[in-house]
């Protein structure tokens, strides 16, 4: 567990479990329209295209415009700029 004081505030940062340390900052940064990479996964077959950020929810949830196809997806954030999809 990380602790740094800045002026008046103090922040502790640890990992929650189910992801990365920074998770939750890390999601925050996720504006709308940042590029991100869609991970879809399935029989042992990865397959990776490029997206860009509609939305973030709570809980590593995204909402991502896949440009490849165009189509909306929601998947999960599972790192710095990844977000995984399922088929």
């Amino acid at each position: 567990m990380a602790e740094y004081m800045r002026g008046n505030l103090r922040r502790i940062e640890t990992n929650l479990g189910g992801g990365f340390p920074n998770d939750i900052e890390d999601r925050n940064k996720l504006r709308p329209g940042a590029p991100v990479t869609l991970l879809s996964r399935a029989s042992g077959i990865e397959v990776r295209m490029n997206g860009q950020v509609l939305t973030a929810r709570s809980h590593g949830v995204v909402s991502v415009k896949n440009l490849s196809s165009g189509l909306n997806v929601t998947g999960h954030l599972i790192g710095p700029g990844l977000v995984e999809v399922r088929p």
